[in-house]
Parts: C-alpha cells; sequence; structure tokens
C-alpha cells in the first residue's frame, strides 16, 4: 500500500518545479504590487526574478527592507530550497 505524501515532502522532492509554482503549492500567495507575502509574524519577500526570497524582522520591529531582512535565501540552491520548506511548514504546522 503507497503511503501518502504530505505537500512539505512533494515539494522537497520536485527540484524542479518553478518558484511560483513551489508557492502555489504551499499556499503563499504574493501581493503583485509589493511582491511580498504576509507570513504571519513576518513579511516575506521575493527579490529579483523571484528565486530568492527575505524573511522580514518580526512585523512589531518591521521599519523597511533596508532595515529590517532577517533572512535571505536563494531556492535555486537546494539546501537554501529545503530550508525554506522547513520553515514555511514549522510555521504553517506551528
Amino acid at each position: 500500500m503507497k503511503q501518502e505524501m504530505s505537500v512539505f515532502e512533494l515539494c522537497r522532492k520536485n527540484t524542479k518545479m518553478s518558484t511560483r509554482e513551489l508557492f502555489a503549492w504551499l499556499g503563499l500567495v504574493v501581493d503583485r504590487d509589493y511582491e511580498r507575502v504576509d507570513f504571519g509574524d513576518r513579511y516575506l519577500r521575493v527579490i529579483g526574478d523571484g528565486n530568492v526570497v527575505e524573511f522580514s524582522e518580526p512585523k512589531g520591529c518591521f521599519d523597511r527592507w533596508a532595515n529590517s531582512g532577517e533572512l535571505t535565501l536563494d531556492l535555486t540552491i537546494k539546501p537554501q530550497r529545503r530550508r525554506f520548506i522547513n520553515i514555511i511548514e514549522a510555521e504553517t504546522l506551528h
């Protein structure tokens, strides 16, 4: 009998998935005006061609992106993509 795979496992295994597809599978809605996602107590910003994302400091400390970026990940690099998915999974299941 086949075991069901979570959406997070699917995203970890399918490394050819584009960033936009990844966001869709993870349920992340990008605000097209600001290229950001309202993600719990933080913002998530999409940079450049969409393969680089940046997490902000908590919203209570957020000033502007130049001063408030906390973590930047390049989703074309497998370990960073896995870390991104792990962060999203932890926050989603929290």
